[in-house]
């Protein structure tokens, strides 16, 4: 049982949405997989009450103030619990990196989501400390998009995060009108009709597998939970 948190005091940085699709991908390879929605906004419950979700997939609201408890009781039920906090509520970000065995701050190709995910990255080195034991930490681009003025501007923010110590995910989470219409829709991105899969659903597809198969890479140190074999 793992527990990874989607950790960013920044709003809009593409917590809910990554954690969504890093949820049905590891689902998708057989793990059993819950998803705490710690949001009073409920984003992520609202998107799993549209349509159904895959096998070994389930989603929970749990208010901000039962955030530890529920972590305990769902991570014995899970091989990996995935937790989506609220922006701007210090005190479930805290709560949340206590919990968890990695924390990956979602971060935008701007100065002030790259300050959020330095500050969240300080906090979980900060608690892996107190806590002595290691509490893994990633920054994830998110909502990357193509050409050269985009890639600099990435670039530049990349340059501040490693001039902070902050490690970096080599995947980015593109910025994928599927992924958008998948919110929207509901259920999984990989089902939808052909009309909201965008103008390249394969790469799409390629980087969330991408996504997740980094992660699981980068918890390699961790015991990982064997995956559920199919009848």
């Amino acid at each position: 049982m793992l527990t990874i948190s989607f950790c960013s005091p920044k709003g809009g940085s593409g917590k809910s949405t990554t954690c969504a699709v890093l949820a049905l991908e590891l689902a998708r390879t057989g793990w059993n997989v819950k998803v705490m929605d710690t949001d009073p906004k409920n984003w992520l419950t609202s998107w799993a009450l549209l349509k159904p979700l895959p096998k070994g997939l389930q989603v929970y609201a749990v208010p901000q103030d039962q955030l530890t408890d529920a972590a305990e009781s769902l991570s014995y039920q899970a091989d990996f619990l995935l937790i989506d906090i609220e922006g701007s509520d210090d005190a479930s970000l805290i709560d949340a990196i206590l919990v968890s065995d990695m924390v990956i701050s979602p971060c935008r190709s701007s100065r002030m989501d790259a300050s959020g995910s330095v500050q969240v990255l300080k906090q979980v080195r900060q608690k892996s400390r107190m806590l002595k034991r290691p509490i893994l930490s990633s920054v994830l681009m998110t909502q990357t998009a193509p050409g050269a003025i985009e890639h600099r501007i990435t670039g530049e923010i990349k340059a501040i995060l490693k001039e902070a110590g902050a490690p970096i995910l080599r995947t980015q989470f593109a910025n994928r009108p599927i992924f958008q219409a998948m919110v929207s829709l509901g259920g999984d991105f990989i089902d939808l009709p052909k009309e909201f899969q965008g103008s390249s659903p394969t790469s799409a597809i390629e980087n969330a597998r991408a996504l997740a198969v980094e992660v699981v890479d980068r918890l390699s140190g961790v015991p990982l939970p064997k995956v559920e074999q199919s009848a």
